[in-house]
């Protein structure tokens, strides 16, 4: 009974830690290169979680702003991404880490670009001014063909939303 409080206890301090302390990635995981992983979960249209030898990152997905949960396509775009890479492994190309400590990659599926593919299906931005050309160009597919997110009147960026809802 008292080991069973104190790892409650345990847990739900390691909840209530601020986010420097209770990180979201293995500092063993490497920042830069080329990692083979398996995908084990999707938190929304642009991160997910990986494993590879016994560590883990969460992933953001660069070059492209998928829509918050909350928001229109928000839910659309996370079943999407879910049903690409859930539980598949996947390369990941690392670019470094963003300001939330959350590795930035490019995440590859038999040698396709997913980031790129959110875009083009219309269910992601492309992050400006970051993305390469390539995801603009896919963005401007999937807005002129009215793909996704884009069959709505007045898309919102989601860095706009995020910046709405903060206030």
């Amino acid at each position: 009974m008292k080991i069973r409080s104190l790892l409650s206890g345990m847990i739900i301090l390691a909840c209530s830690l601020p986010p420097a302390l209770a990180r979201d990635y293995d500092d063993a995981f490497p920042d830069r290169g080329r990692v083979s992983c398996r995908i084990v979960a999707v938190l929304d249209g642009d991160t997910a979680d990986c494993v590879s030898e016994n560590r883990s990152c969460r992933i953001r997905f660069a070059n492209i702003d998928a829509p918050e949960k909350s928001q229109a396509f928000g839910r659309v775009a996370k079943k999407r991404l879910n049903s690409l890479i859930y539980g598949r492994d996947a390369e990941v190309l690392l670019e470094g880490r963003d300001r939330y400590g959350r590795c930035l990659g490019v995440v590859y599926l038999d040698g396709e670009n997913i980031n790129a593919l959110m875009v083009e299906e219309g269910l992601a931005w492309a992050y400006r001014p970051y993305a390469a050309p390539e995801y603009i160009l896919k963005e401007t597919y999937a807005r002129e063909n009215g793909l996704g997110l884009w069959r709505e009147p007045f898309p919102e960026n989601p860095a706009e939303f995020r910046k709405r809802h903060r206030k």
